[in-house]
């Protein structure tokens, strides 16, 4: 917001900022100077006036982008784990693949590109397409110049794609680049520190097995074809096995879908308008409407038949037992393992575990015939027993 109440356009480049002043002089006089009007930046520089405006420019460039970056850096939270953990896998597998990448730092500074360029820079430079203007939407052409400006300067500053220049009146200029690159390459460090997906998660390959309901992903048709479009891209080095399951049902299918072909023309369904105290419903007709309103469901199993190994079924073992374990945590309080398992119990406390198995069953069955906001209620209530027998 600070940047859209600059008036006029903040510029740093000397010839520029000389040709402006120019044509306000000849404006203001109404007569043509007998400056030429195209020079070099040295030149330009020669006149006072154009120091006084450059000065006033890089002032107002170096605050707004201290304050710009400094809120970036200081957010780091707010960029998404996977968003995070994306750019640690390509930084490792930069660093994997071309070793010399991370000696020169050339490998932080290709995410730091993608992490800026890619998430940050779009907020910068086009604000009101999400929202950041508190209720405006409507950028005039010198506002969209300067969030240019400020974008262009830490973007550059980000990456290292500036150099330093002898001239004094840009000093500070250059001090903000070289004082942001540092700053930049620590944050872009931070954020590719983050924890294994299992842990942050909490999840490994075997948690769905004791799941009390089974994961699900949702994914819209373009999704999927796009997911389709680079499995048969990248298929010989996701797939070196020939035989690979996966590849032959990418085989078998053949030819690329296109979103079409994943609904029905036939269906069309009903949404709301959010219009008025109760919503109005309006028929979907267009095939863009129903693909922009269609998500399919894709129940995950794990691949047991792949997992057939000693090792893994000891796995799976452990991890049935801790499931265990923790449903006797709900009736006895109990601090170490031995404890659990010399727990002793009473017919009432037999009775109220078969009860929480029966509702664990129940809502199992019911499953495939509620909508997903009656099993979350059925989970709730399933959960509050459970504390209520605490």
């Amino acid at each position: 917001n600070e940047i859209m109440q600059i008036k006029g356009v903040i510029n740093y480049n000397a010839r520029e900022v000389y040709k402006s002043w120019l044509t306000q002089v000849e404006t203001e006089t109404e007569k043509t100077s007998t400056l030429p009007y195209d020079v070099t930046p040295e030149v330009a520089l020669e006149h006072k006036e154009v120091q006084n405006i450059l000065t006033k420019n890089i002032d107002i460039i170096t605050t707004v982008a201290i304050k710009l970056r400094d809120s970036v850096i200081n957010n780091r939270d707010f960029f998404p784990y996977g968003i995070r953990y994306i750019a640690k896998i390509i930084y490792e597998s930069l660093n994997k693949k071309f070793p010399e990448l991370k000696e020169t730092g050339e490998s932080l500074k290709i995410v730091g590109n993608i992490l800026y360029y890619r998430f940050v820079n779009p907020a910068t430079v086009s604000p009101e397409s999400y929202d950041l203007l508190k209720g405006r939407s409507e950028v005039s052409s010198e506002q969209r110049k300067n969030l240019a400006t400020i974008s262009t300067i830490l973007q550059n500053a980000a990456t290292g794609k500036f150099s330093t220049s002898s001239i004094p009146i840009f000093k500070k200029l250059d001090d903000l680049m070289v004082d942001s690159f540092k700053r930049f390459n620590e944050f872009f460090e931070s954020c590719i520190d983050v924890e294994p997906i299992e842990q942050h998660y909490n999840i490994n390959e075997y948690s769905d097995i004791t799941m009390f309901n089974q994961p699900e992903v949702k994914l819209t048709p373009d999704q999927i074809v796009n997911i389709h479009k680079l499995l048969l891209e990248h298929a010989d080095l996701l797939f070196p096995d020939e035989n690979d399951i996966l590849l032959n049902l990418i085989k078998a299918i053949d030819t690329i879908p296109k979103s079409t072909d994943l609904i029905d023309r036939r269906t069309t369904t009903p949404v709301s308008t959010g219009k008025g105290d109760k919503h109005e419903m309006q028929q979907i007709e267009t095939e863009e409407d129903i693909l922009g309103s269609t998500i399919i469901t894709i129940p995950l199993y794990p691949p047991k038949a792949l997992l057939d190994t000693v090792e893994n079924r000891n796995k799976e073992l452990l991890a049935r037992t801790i499931d265990m374990f923790v449903d006797i945590l709900h009736f006895k309080k109990c601090e170490t393992v031995t404890q659990v398992l010399e727990s002793t119990f009473t017919d009432e406390e037999e009775d109220k575990y078969r009860q929480l198995l029966l509702r664990r069953e129940q809502i199992c069955n019911a499953k495939n015939f509620s909508s997903p906001t009656n099993q979350q209620e059925q989970l709730d209530v399933e959960t509050k027993s459970t504390e209520d027998s605490l």
